[in-house]
Parts: structure tokens; sequence; C-alpha cells
């Protein structure tokens, strides 16, 4: 008899449906990443070590056959915990690391310093790895329960570019980061994160200010554009105006006729010209 049968009844298989048999631990609650279930009898003095058997791992067509929909809807909602849980420990992760490569590991006075803080540094990437592991085996765990497009859209695929640090709070003013922005889950649970510690309320003042500079520079920027091509339109219409009044200047004579024709081939190069600058844009452009 297997531990599902124990929990859920004889008639559980799981061998003949395939989930995601994740299980939480109390921690981070998904410790065994490598969805290895326990194995042997129900021991009744050893219950801590039991891990929980979860609809995730039974397949939600099992479960809705069943009848278990409840039970999968409180997974979603403790796999979404998880998940927040799990981001947030990943914002403090790597803010402590940021500061230590900021205040500690690059500034180091001595070799003994130095080896101390690339210590930190090196316990500090092996926790991001444990809550990126639970991140994803979370999210793989909702994807198997289906959830909705909403849901799967708010918490994204975390690659590897996503955890690289920040060096803003280090060099504010350094040269070639100018457009450098914080990866999406940075904007999730800010309130939280900045409530936790000091260092996280300073590394998202200046990640603030770093990106309110650079949306003034985008506004600033759509400004100008608007504003060339409403220079652009005017001087070309200005010019189609001026051949125009030097065609009418040469009048009718044979004299100056091939001049004339120069003149109104201009003009309507120019009007074409300007009707093709309105069409490029929008017409509240020149309003």
């Amino acid at each position: 008899m297997g531990l599902e049968s124990l929990y859920l009844g004889l008639g559980y298989d799981t061998n003949s449906d395939k989930g995601d048999s994740q299980s939480l631990d109390e921690d981070g609650w998904g410790g065994n990443l490598d969805n290895d279930l326990p194995a042997g009898p129900l021991d009744g003095h050893a219950a801590e070590s039991i891990h929980l058997l979860f609809p995730s791992a039974l397949g939600l067509q099992r479960c809705r056959d069943d009848s278990l929909k409840w039970l999968v809807e409180q997974e979603m909602q403790l796999r979404m915990g998880q998940v927040n849980n799990a981001l947030h420990k990943l914002h403090l992760a790597l803010a402590d690391k940021a500061m230590l490569f900021h205040t500690d590991a690059r500034h180091s006075s001595s070799q003994a310093t130095s080896s101390r803080a690339w210590g930190q540094v090196m316990a500090i990437n092996v926790m991001v790895n444990k809550f990126t592991k639970i991140y994803r085996a979370s999210c793989q765990a909702m994807v198997t329960l289906s959830a909705s497009n909403d849901i799967l859209a708010q918490y994204q695929a975390l690659s590897k570019d996503h955890l690289k640090i920040s060096g803003a709070v280090a060099k504010p003013n350094a040269r070639g980061h100018r457009n450098d922005t914080l990866p999406w889950f940075w904007s999730m649970d800010t309130t939280r994160n900045a409530k936790a510690n000091d260092w996280m309320m300073e590394f998202y003042q200046v990640h603030w200010l770093q990106s309110k500079a650079l949306k003034d520079q985008w506004e600033e920027e759509l400004e100008l554009i608007h504003s060339e091509a409403r220079w652009t339109s005017n001087f070309f219409d200005f010019k189609a105006c001026f051949w125009e009044n030097m065609e009418d200047s040469m009048g009718d004579g044979a004299t100056h006729q091939g001049q004339a024709c120069y003149a109104a081939r201009q003009s309507i190069i120019y009007r074409r010209l300007r009707d093709h600058c309105h069409n490029m844009f929008d017409q509240d452009v020149f309003l």
C-alpha cells in the first residue's frame, strides 16, 4: 500500500496519471525539488518526515473525476502564496548581495575581510538558487492545475538574466546604465519589501530615481519627435509655397517657360513630401 492510498483512499494510483509531485518543507515549502516521494510503511513516530501528496501530483483530470476540485483550488492558493514568498526572499537576497558588493566585497582592506565577504556572497547565491527552484516548481504546479491566463501572466518565467544584481546602488551615476531597468518581479509587493530593512528602502529609492529620470527622458524625446514632425511639415509647406510663388512670378512668357516648369515640379515634390510626413504621424501631432 502506497502513501497515496493511506492519505486519499485505496482508489488512487499515481502511476497512471502524470503530475508534478512537489512536496513542501517547513522552510521553503518545496525543499524536495527532485520529485521523489518517500517509500515505506506509515510510521506513526515519524509523522513529521512524511511528505504530503498534492492534487498537482495526481493530475487535474483525476481530481475532477473524484470530485476534488475544492482541493485543487486550495492548492492553487497555497502555490500562489509560496510563489509570493519565494519572490520576496529573492528580493531580499539580491538586495543584500548588491550591498555586499558595494560595501565589503570590492572594498576590503585585507585578505581576511575579502574572503569573509565573498563567503557571504556565495551563501547568498545558494539562497538565490534555492528560492529560484521553489518559484519554478510552484509555477509548474500552477500550470499543471490549469491556472488562469491572468495568474500565469502575473508570474512570468524567471531566467538567469533576471537574477543579476543591479549596480545602480553602488554607482548611481555610472556611465552606460542609463537605460537599465529592473526585471519584472521587482515591481511586485514593493511595500512589503521596503519595510523589510533599510537596504531595501535605499535600493528602491535609487532605482525609483533612476526610473523617474528615464521616464522624463522618454517624455522629452517624444515631445521632440512631435516637434520635429511639425517643423519638418512646416518646412515642406514653406518650400512648396516658395516654388509656387516663383512659378507665378515667371508669367506666361515663352522666355521663362523652362524655369516655370522647374518651379512647378519643385512645388509638387515638396507638397508630396509634406503629405507623406502627415501620413507617417498621427494627425494630432500637427494640431
